[in-house]
């Protein structure tokens, strides 16, 4: 299996995690066009179009370096310093509206342990991120962070899924799918690396934490230190 990591095939990685975003939000979003239901908000449309532009940035700057366009890389690159913000501020507004949508739905303990899964997963997004910049410098580092940046990515979209063919009815059920699959994927990534007799530290890292963050989920978003926390961000 040819190393994943390598700016030749970091490109074709990417357009591959762009289908599976786009798999994953397809029945929720995609699939609607150009007749979206009442459900798709302002935000909604905002939320998607942000986070699709970012998938095809993703997509474009190693093709970049791949045909020696650097300095087009590089301002793409600088681009992305005012766009990130803007794609954030996507992120929060959907989160929020999820929230509003489901109260009086769902009991109020399980809803502010429910949005943990997506505050996370945007914090993660803004870490992850902030990281690849700070080691711009620094290829494999670099790379290595819009990896698990991605990742996360494909996480969220997996949450949007139907897994009632695995006869998961429940929202705890599908957070726990969504969480597996992606972890799998970068476990993936690490099995593929280590056959090329390399070991990705950032990966490994970045995977214990995505196991973290599931199963505490499970065990402590129901806890009086979340709930406070999540009480303050909503409420």
């Amino acid at each position: 299996m040819e190393y994943l990591s390598k700016n030749r095939n970091i490109g074709i990685l990417f357009a591959f995690f762009f289908l599976l975003i786009i798999y994953g939000f397809f029945g929720s979003y995609f699939g609607q066009f150009p007749t979206f239901s009442l459900k798709i908000t302002t935000i909604t449309h905002f939320h998607a179009i942000t986070i699709t532009l970012w998938l095809l940035i993703c997509i474009a700057q190693p093709l970049l370096i791949r045909y020696k366009k650097h300095q087009w890389h590089i301002r793409l690159g600088q681009f992305t310093y005012f766009y990130v913000p803007i794609m954030v501020l996507g992120m929060v507004l959907i989160i929020r509206h999820g929230y509003l949508n489901g109260v009086g739905h769902m009991p109020q303990e399980g809803l502010l342990a429910f949005e943990f899964i997506p505050v996370s997963n945007c914090l993660m997004f803004i870490i992850t991120y902030s990281l690849a910049i700070l080691n711009r410098k620094n290829r494999l580092v670099h790379r290595s962070y819009m990896v698990v940046n991605m990742v996360l990515l494909v996480w969220t979209a997996f949450g949007r899924l139907n897994y009632g063919w695995l006869g998961i009815k429940d929202m705890v059920g599908a957070v726990t799918a969504s969480a597996v699959s992606a972890s799998l994927l970068l476990l993936f990534i690490i099995i593929a690396d280590w056959f090329q007799g390399k070991t990705n530290r950032i990966y490994v890292t970045w995977f214990l934490i995505m196991v973290l963050i599931t199963v505490f989920y499970y065990y402590g978003t129901t806890g009086i230190v979340w709930q406070s926390i999540a009480k303050f961000i909503f409420e």
